[in-house]
């Protein structure tokens, strides 16, 4: 690998953990510097691991890791660790699993007491949305006689929010996702959050209609003007670097559909490899159901996306596993 910048730098100690791990408790890679954190009596042995790692780019004399562009340079501090180094503590985000062994925590969050079911794609365009909405009207078909039927359909698409431009006549002062994710950034009690978002939510409907008749589902927008689009504050990932929040959204989001007396949650999620998606994606108590064509280039980014998801993933016979819509198969495709 070639070092362009400090981040080149610090892809490289991650993907080659196992050569350090035994003597280097942690590894801190800024703009500007780097410190390592060896731990107890091994500062020695770091100075044979930097040097093998780093063959002619590292600087024994000056401690300094060279760059391979420019004449930039970083200088390594080398400490003992003393056990306020940061951890390895697995986040539901792409960029924090991408190095472990696992994209799942050793302690598996609290049961949903109510499906959470996450819509996603790698590529737009392949029928994600109309998908969720042919689900919701399938539920509603063989709902509609049950009590309680009726689902909370989440626009979680905060780069493309096709529902909410669908739906945008008729969200006059309404609650939005977006309004939700800052009350979970804000606060940590959930009862609080839930009861403020049910307060609001009431009033914010979809209509699915069923052979029979029409079933008004409760409708999360992503905004509810549009500087709250532009100007973000709070978003999943920010959440998801929160301490003790990690994996909140999906509870709050269940917690919801308790209070309102709803099914069910479903959740239409930004395309591709995307911190807005994450936070669901990885959270092992969410269904999910991944939305394909099969052009290749959409092929390909289900299977690059299903191996983030399978990373750790326990296969056991209640394992929420994801499951996959292929969407516009053409004739000439052989079954």
């Amino acid at each position: 690998m070639k070092f362009y910048t400090w981040k080149d730098v610090e892809r490289y100690f991650l993907l080659h953990r196992a050569s350090w791990e035994s003597a280097i408790a942690a590894v801190d890679v800024y703009p500007t510097d780097i410190t390592v954190y060896a731990k107890p009596d091994a500062c020695d042995q770091v100075e044979e691991i930097l040097r093998a790692m780093f063959r002619s780019n590292y600087d024994v004399s000056e401690h300094k890791i060279k760059l391979d562009i420019g004449d930039r340079e970083l200088p390594v501090e080398i400490q003992e660790d003393d056990g306020g180094s940061k951890g390895g503590k697995i986040l539901p985000l792409f960029s924090n699993v991408l190095y472990q062994s696992s994209s799942y925590p050793e302690q598996t969050p609290v049961n949903l007491s109510h499906p959470v079911i996450a819509f996603h794609s790698y590529k737009g365009g392949v029928g994600r949305t109309l998908s969720l909405l042919a689900f919701a009207k399938a539920w509603s078909d063989v709902m509609e006689n049950r009590s309680p039927n009726r689902l909370l359909i989440v626009d979680a698409d905060i780069e493309a929010p096709g529902m909410t431009w669908l739906q945008q006549d008729t969200m006059k002062d309404t609650f939005s996702y977006l309004d939700l994710l800052t009350l979970i950034q804000d606060n940590r009690d959930i009862d609080e959050i839930v009861n403020l978002a049910c307060s609001k939510l009431k009033r914010s409907t979809i209509t699915i209609e069923t052979t029979s008749r029409k079933i008004e589902h409760i409708f999360l927008p992503t905004y509810r003007y549009e500087e709250q689009l532009v100007d973000l504050y709070a978003t999943p990932e920010s959440i998801a670097n929160s301490k003790g929040k990690e994996y909140m959204l999906a509870e709050v989001l269940s917690r919801i559909c308790v209070q309102m007396g709803l099914c069910a949650a479903l959740v239409d999620l930004r395309a591709g490899i995307s911190e807005y998606s994450s936070t669901l994606l990885l959270d092992p108590r969410v269904k999910k159901y991944f939305v394909s064509s099969t052009s290749t280039q959409s092929i390909k980014g289900t299977q690059f996306l299903l191996r983030y998801l399978l990373k750790g993933l326990n296969i056991t016979a209640d394992a929420v596993l994801p499951e996959i819509f292929l969407n516009m198969i053409p004739d000439t495709l052989s079954r």
